[in-house]
């Protein structure tokens, strides 16, 4: 019973999943990438607001350990250790947050040029190392 127990909390886990990153898909579909995304004035900024607003959940290179994010489950993804997010995924979910998780909608603080500019960071960041971070967000 046990078993079965489980095998159905995970069926209805993937089910959430596929059907979360279904909808932010659809959503994100028509959203238009600014050209300037890689500009380094874009990924500069981003890298600013990063540093301020995201390393005590998403950490960064050179951050392992971050008191906020002991607290959260599920931990939330460690974007310097992920693939660079596809940016109108990326914008969607900044400015619209992950309803039942701990990613808030930045939309009603941020205007969407400065949620671009994280998004333009975040597309540098797995590249990054510690040196590297240390200087861009100084």
């Amino acid at each position: 019973m046990a078993a079965w127990r489980a095998t159905l909390q995970r069926a209805a886990q993937l089910a959430a999943a596929f059907l979360r990153d279904r909808s932010i898909e659809v959503r994100a579909h028509s959203l238009v990438v600014p050209q300037d995304l890689s500009g380094s004035a874009r990924v500069a900024a981003g890298a600013a607001r990063y540093a301020r607003e995201c390393t005590a959940c998403h950490l960064a290179p050179g951050v392992t350990r971050a008191q906020l994010r002991r607290g959260l489950y599920p931990h939330p993804p460690n974007l310097a250790e992920q693939r660079p997010p596809d940016p109108r995924r990326a914008f969607w979910v900044i400015k619209h947050g992950i309803k039942m998780s701990a990613m808030p909608a930045w939309g009603t603080t941020l205007e969407d040029a400065a949620i671009w500019d994280l998004v333009a960071f975040l597309e540098q960041l797995p590249a990054m190392t510690a040196e590297d971070y240390q200087r861009i967000t100084r």
